[in-house]
C-alpha cells in the first residue's frame, strides 16, 4: 500500500454508509465517502486537502477494519517497453484477486526481433523492478516513520484539545457555581434583611396596634361609665314610677299598668345595654392585654437577642480575663515556691557555713588536748546547723501551704470557669461563637489538669519538706542533746582538771610537813612539851605521838591516787574503743564479701557477685554491699544493698530483718526467673528477713518503656513473698501485688497517666484489677476517666509462643475530638462519644502485638460537628470541586471495623434537623479516605437529595457531588 494505491468500498463499507447508526467516527466516515474505486490515495489527498500521509494512515485503518479494500496494488505501473501478453504471462503476475482489465485492453506487443535482445529487455525490466522495489521499501519506511510522528503529534494535539475543553468546562462550571453562590448569598442576605425589616415592621405595627387599642379601650371605658350612669338614672326613675304607681293605684290602674309596662321595657333595654357595655369592656381589656403582651414579647425577644450577644461577648471576655488572672496567680504561686526553696537552700548553706566556721575552733581545741571542748563545739555546730535548717523549713512550710492553698483555689476557680463555659457552650450551641467557647473550655480543662498536676507536685513537695522538717528537728534534737552532754562532760572535766592541781598541791604540802616533822625527831617534841603548860589530869587528853600520824595519813593519799589513776585508765580505754570503732567507719570490709555472696546465692539459687562492702557506724550502724550482680548473664544488677543494724556488721545474718536495695536493673531474662526466685528460703540464714525495700527499679525491656518505680516487699517466715507495694518514681502509678496459689493478684491505680505502648491514650485516672499466672494475664476490670468521659472494660493477655490479647470496652461521654487527635493529631469530628468495642490483637512478640490490630463495635456521637465538611453546600453545588466547611449534627451513629490498620465505617447515619445523611466510609492504612454519602434536605420549599463522594485524608476529608 502506497500513495498510488486505489481503494474501493467493501460490502461492510457500503452498509456503513447506507446505515443510520454511523458507528465510525466523523473523520473516518469522511474518508470512507471519498473512496470511489478510481482515484489513488494521492489524488484523494489533493482533492480533499488532507495530508497524503495522514490520509494513507486513515485508509490503512479502514482497510484493517474491513470497510475498504485495495483495488490496484501499489507500484503496479507497467513498463513502457516491455509488454507481456495475457496468454504468455504467468498466473502470479496477472495481479491480485481483483481483475485488472487494463491488460486485455492494451495492444499486443510487437514480436521480438531476436532472442538476445529479448533477454536484455527482460534483464533491464528485472533491474527496474528491483530498483522500484527498493525505492518502494525505502518510501514505505519513511512513510511509517512519518506516520508514527504524525500519530504522536495527533495524540498530543487531541490530548491538549481534550484538556482545553475540560478546562473550559471546569471554568464554566466554576463561574456558574460562583454566580450561584453569589446569588444564594445575596438571597440569604436579602432574606435576612427582609426578616429583620419584617420584625421591625411587626414590632412597629404591634406598638401602633397597642396604642390604637389603648385609645379604643379608654373610649369604651368612658362609654361604659356613661351607660352605667344611665342605668343608675333609669333605676332611680323606675323606683319613682313605682312609688307613683303605688300612690295612684286606686284611680289610675290602666294608665299605671301601661306606664309600668313601658318602664319595665325601658329597664330591660337599659340592662341589656349595660350587659353589652360590660362585654365590650371585657373584650377591649382582653385585646389590650393581648396587644401589650405581644408588644412585650417582641420587645423581650429583641432585648434577649441583644442581651444574649452581649452576654456571650462578656462571657468570652470574662473567661479570657479570668484565664489570664489565673495564669498570673499560678505563675506567682510557682515563683513563691521557687523563692521558698531558694530561701531554704540559702538557710542550709548558711548553716553549713556556720558549721565550717566552727570547725577550725573544734580542730584547734582538739589539738590543744581538749577533746571534750572539741566535741562540744562540733555538737554545737551541728545543732546550730540543724536548728537553722529546721527553722528554714519551718519558715518555708507556711509558704508552701499558702502556695498549695492558692493552687487549690486556682483549681476550684478553673473548674468553676470550665463549668460556666460548658453551660455557655450548651446555651450557645447554635451560635457562631460556640467554637470559641469550646476552645476556651478545652484550654480551661487543660489548665485544670495542669493545676491538678501542680497541686499534686506541690503536695508531694510539702510532704517531703514535712519529712525533712521532722528529720531536721529530730537531728537537731539529737545534736542538741549531744551538745548538752558534751558541754556537761566538758564542764565536769574542767572542774576536775581545776580541782586536781589543788588536791595535788595540798597533798604535797601535807607530805612535806610530815617529812619535816620526821626529820626533826623527838627532841623538838619534848621541848615543845616543856614549854607548854601542864594541864590538869582531868582535862588533859592523851596526845598521840606524831610518829604514828604519818602512817595513818599515808594510806588515804595512796587510795586517792589509785582512784584517779583508775579514772584515767577507764577514760583512755573508752577513747581507744571509740577510736577503734571510728577507724572501722567507711573502711572497705572485703573480708565479708564471700559470706554475703554465699548467703544471697543460697537464697536465690543463682550465682551472685559483690564488688565490695563497706561498714558504717554513724549516723546508724549499717553494712553496704556495692556492685551486686545476680546470675552469670546479669539478669539483675543493683548498685547498693544496705543491711541496717549491728547484725550485718557482726555477721549475724540470722538476725537481719530488713534490707534496702537501690538502683536496680532487671532484664527480660530476670523477669522470667522471678517466679523461681520466689521459693522458700534455703536454710535458716535468711529466715529472719521480713522486709525488702527496692528503690529506683528499672525494667530493661525492648518492647515497652516501663517508668522507674519503687517497691516494698514483705516476706513470710519461710522467705516467700506475702505482699508487694509498688509506686512509680513520679507518683503517677501505685499498685499492690499479692501472691496466690494460681499466681498473683494485682490492683493498680494511675493518675494522669499515658499508656507507654500501643494506643497513645492519656487517662486522667485508671483503676485496674487483674490476676496473673504463668503465660496469662487476665484483667478482670478496668475503670478510668478518659477525655472527659469514662471507659470500663475487661481483657485477657496470653503469651504461650504467640502473644494474643482480646477484650472489650465501653466508652461513655468521651470527647471524640480528643480521642481521635491522640491517634491522628487532628480530628475531623467533635462531640460526645458513646461506644462498645471488641478488640483482638495478635503478634509474635509484645512489640509486634499492635502491628495489625482487629476491632469492631457500634458507636453514637451526640451534639457534634463535622469540622471540615459542609454537606448542605456540597449538595447544592453544581460543581465537581470539593467543598469545605462545617456541619453541626444532633447525632451520628454507625458501626466500625478495624482490620490490618484499615478502618471500615458502615451504616453511617447523621441527623441534623432537616438534613439527613447515610453512607459508608473507609480509611486506608495511609489514612486516605474513600466512600459515598447520600444526603437529603427535607425542606418544603426546596427539598434536595443526592450522592456525594468522599476523598482526601482522615484529617482533611473532602466531599464532592
Amino acid at each position: 500500500m502506497d500513495l498510488n494505491s486505489v481503494f474501493t468500498k467493501s460490502a461492510k463499507g457500503v452498509m456503513e454508509l447506507s446505515s443510520r447508526a454511523n458507528r465510525l467516527p466523523r473523520d473516518l466516515m469522511k474518508v470512507l465517502k471519498l473512496v470511489d474505486g478510481k482515484s489513488t490515495v494521492r489524488q484523494l489527498a489533493e482533492a480533499s486537502g488532507v495530508s497524503p500521509v495522514s490520509l494513507l494512515l486513515t485508509m490503512q485503518k479502514l482497510e484493517k477494519d474491513g470497510y475498504i479494500k485495495e483495488f490496484t496494488p501499489a507500484g503496479a505501473d507497467r513498463p513502457a517497453n516491455v509488454k507481456v501478453s495475457a496468454a504468455s504471462a504467468p498466473v502470479g503476475e496477472a495481479g491480485d484477486e481483483s481483475l485488472d482489465f487494463t491488460i486485455i485492453m492494451n495492444p499486443a506487443p510487437p514480436a521480438p526481433e531476436s532472442g538476445g535482445s529479448r533477454a536484455e529487455a527482460v534483464r533491464r525490466a528485472r533491474e527496474e523492478v528491483n530498483q522500484r522495489a527498493k525505492a518502494f521499501a525505502e518510501a514505505r519506511r519513511e512513510a511509517d516513520a512519518m506516520a508514527q510522528a504524525l500519530a504522536s503529534t495527533q495524540s498530543r494535539v487531541d490530548q491538549a484539545a481534550t484538556a482545553l475543553a475540560k478546562a473550559r468546562l471546569e471554568a464554566d462550571r466554576h463561574g456558574k457555581r460562583l454566580a450561584e453562590c453569589k446569588a444564594a448569598a445575596e438571597a440569604q442576605g436579602a432574606k435576612s434583611r427582609a426578616r429583620l425589616e419584617a420584625l421591625a415592621g411587626a414590632l412597629a405595627a404591634a406598638e401602633a396596634k397597642a396604642g390604637t387599642l389603648a385609645i379604643a379601650v379608654e373610649q369604651a371605658c368612658a362609654q361604659a361609665q356613661a351607660l352605667a350612669e344611665a342605668c343608675r338614672y333609669a333605676e332611680l326613675r323606675t323606683a319613682a314610677l313605682a312609688r307613683a304607681l303605688a300612690a295612684a293605684e286606686d284611680g289610675q290602674k290602666p294608665e299605671l299598668a301601661q306606664a309600668n309596662s313601658a318602664s319595665e321595657e325601658q329597664l330591660r333595654d337599659l340592662r341589656e345595654a349595660r350587659e353589652t357595655a360590660d362585654q365590650l369592656v371585657q373584650v377591649l381589656a382582653k385585646a389590650r392585654e393581648e396587644a401589650l403582651a405581644e408588644s412585650k414579647a417582641l420587645a423581650d425577644a429583641k432585648n434577649r437577642i441583644e442581651a444574649g450577644a452581649a452576654a456571650r461577648a462578656e462571657q468570652v471576655a470574662a473567661a479570657v480575663a479570668r484565664a489570664e488572672r489565673e495564669a498570673s496567680a499560678l505563675a506567682a504561686a510557682r515563683r513563691s515556691v521557687e523563692r521558698a526553696a531558694s530561701e531554704a537552700a540559702e538557710a542550709w548553706n548558711q548553716a553549713q557555713a556556720a558549721s565550717q566556721a566552727l570547725a577550725p575552733l573544734a580542730a584547734r581545741a582538739q589539738a590543744e588536748g581538749l577533746e571534750a571542748d572539741a566535741r562540744a563545739l562540733a555538737a554545737t555546730a551541728a545543732a546550730a546547723g540543724a536548728r537553722t535548717w529546721a527553722g528554714a523549713l519551718a519558715d518555708a512550710r507556711p509558704k508552701q501551704e499558702a502556695v498549695i492553698a492558692a493552687l487549690g483555689e486556682a483549681v476550684v476557680h478553673a473548674k468553676a470557669r470550665a463549668a460556666a463555659l460548658a453551660e455557655a457552650v450548651n446555651a450557645a450551641e447554635e451560635d457562631d461563637q460556640v467554637e470559641a467557647l469550646k476552645r476556651t473550655l478545652h484550654r480551661a480543662q487543660a489548665e485544670i489538669a495542669a493545676l491538678d498536676e501542680a497541686l499534686s507536685a506541690a503536695a508531694g513537695r510539702l510532704a517531703e519538706l514535712g519529712q525533712a522538717h521532722a528529720q531536721a528537728e529530730e537531728q537537731a534534737g539529737r545534736f542538741a542533746e549531744a551538745a548538752r552532754h558534751a558541754r556537761a562532760e566538758a564542764e565536769r572535766l574542767r572542774l576536775e582538771s581545776e580541782r586536781r592541781p589543788r588536791e595535788e598541791e595540798k597533798q604535797a604540802r601535807q607530805e612535806q610537813r610530815f617529812k619535816t616533822q620526821a626529820e626533826a625527831g623527838r627532841p623538838s617534841e619534848e621541848a615543845e612539851t616543856r614549854n607548854c603548860p601542864v594541864p590538869s589530869p582531868e582535862k588533859e587528853e592523851p596526845r598521840s605521838p606524831p610518829a604514828k600520824v604519818a602512817p595513818a595519813a599515808a594510806p588515804s593519799w595512796w587510795h586517792r591516787r589509785k582512784a584517779a589513776l583508775g579514772k584515767w585508765l577507764g577514760l583512755s580505754a573508752s577513747l581507744i574503743v571509740v577510736g577503734g570503732v571510728g577507724l572501722l567507719h567507711g573502711v572497705a570490709w572485703d573480708f565479708i564479701v564471700p559470706a554475703a555472696q554465699s548467703i544471697v546465692s543460697a537464697r536465690l539459687g543463682e550465682p551472685v557477685s559483690v564488688r565490695t562492702a563497706y561498714g558504717a557506724i554513724f549516723p546508724t550502724p549499717q553494712l553496704r554491699l556495692e556492685g551486686v550482680k545476680v546470675g552469670r548473664d546479669g539478669a539483675l544488677t543493683a548498685d547498693v544493698i544496705t543491711v541496717p543494724g549491728l547484725a550485718g556488721l557482726l555477721g549475724r545474718s540470722d538476725e537481719v530483718t530488713a534490707i534496702s536495695v537501690e538502683n536496680i536493673v532487671v532484664s527480660a531474662a530476670g523477669l522470667r526467673r522471678l517466679a523461681a526466685w520466689n521459693t522458700p528460703a534455703r536454710g535458716s540464714a535468711v529466715a529472719s528477713l521480713e522486709k525488702v525495700s527496692l528503690r529506683n527499679v528499672r525494667l530493661a525491656l525492648e518492647a515497652v518503656d516501663v517508668p522507674p518505680f519503687d517497691a516494698e516487699l514483705k516476706l513470710a517466715s519461710d522467705g516467700t513473698l506475702q505482699h508487694i507495694s509498688v509506686k512509680t518514681v513520679d507518683g503517677s502509678v501505685t499498685g499492690e501485688i499479692i501472691p496466690s496459689e494460681e499466681g498473683v493478684r494485682i490492683q493498680a491505680h494511675a493518675h494522669v497517666w499515658k499508656m507507654p505502648f500501643g494506643a497513645p491514650l492519656a487517662f486522667k485516672s485508671l483503676e485496674v484489677k487483674a490476676a496473673a499466672a504463668p503465660g496469662r494475664l487476665e484483667v478482670e476490670q478496668f475503670d478510668g476517666l478518659l477525655y472527659e468521659g469514662r471507659v470500663v472494660g475487661e481483657g485477657t493477655l496470653r503469651w504461650n509462643g504467640v502473644w494474643v490479647m482480646q477484650g472489650s470496652a465501653e466508652l461513655t461521654s468521651v470527647d471524640v475530638s480528643a480521642l481521635i487527635s491522640a491517634y491522628l493529631g487532628n480530628s475531623p469530628v467533635s462531640g460526645s462519644l458513646k461506644s462498645k468495642v471488641r478488640l483482638l490483637l495478635q503478634g509474635n512478640s509484645l512489640r509486634s502485638l499492635f502491628d495489625a490490630p482487629s476491632a469492631s463495635g457500634d458507636f453514637v456521637v451526640e451534639k457534634g460537628r463535622l469540622t471540615s465538611v459542609d454537606l448542605a453546600k456540597a449538595l447544592r453545588s453544581a460543581s465537581a470541586e470539593p467543598w469545605r466547611g462545617q456541619t453541626s449534627f444532633r447525632e451520628l451513629s454507625g458501626s466500625m471495623a478495624l482490620s490490618g490498620n484499615r478502618y471500615e465505617f458502615r451504616n453511617l447515619k447523621l441527623t441534623a434537623g432537616i438534613l439527613n445523611a447515610a453512607g459508608v466510609l473507609e480509611v486506608a492504612p495511609d489514612r486516605s479516605l474513600s466512600g459515598r454519602i447520600r444526603v437529603e434536605i427535607r425542606s418544603e420549599a426546596n427539598p434536595l437529595q443526592g450522592l456525594l463522594a468522599v476523598s482526601g485524608t482522615a484529617t482533611q476529608p473532602l466531599v464532592r457531588p
